[in-house]
């Protein structure tokens, strides 16, 4: 095998290895960024009614930075949040999504 056929060989597996990759990712249908206790949508839509929720449930319980995201599964967007969510302010917000 010459070096031309093995780099070949490398970036066709390189590729392949990015498409299963990116395919394995959550497919986000919004996110929103909280930086110094300022929540602002980064991607995609939420209504207004979740949104002023959200930014309260951010504020009560002091919740500095970090991100809330919903993933697409199936016909339904499931809430994400990050770690850095207490376990009640993470529950607050599943209480307030309704999709």
């Amino acid at each position: 095998m010459s070096l031309g056929d093995a780099l070949f060989a490398a970036g066709l597996f390189a590729a392949f290895g990015g498409i299963v990759w990116s395919a394995m990712q959550p497919r986000y249908e919004f996110v929103l960024r909280i930086r110094g206790g300022k929540l602002t949508p980064a991607r995609g839509r939420v209504t207004a009614a979740f949104l002023h929720t959200a930014i309260g449930i951010v504020e009560e319980n002091g919740v500095e930075q970090g991100w809330i995201a919903g993933e697409r599964h199936g016909k339904r967007v499931r809430l994400a949040v990050s770690r850095s969510f207490p376990a009640g302010a993470a529950q607050q917000l599943r209480n307030a999504w309704h999709f």
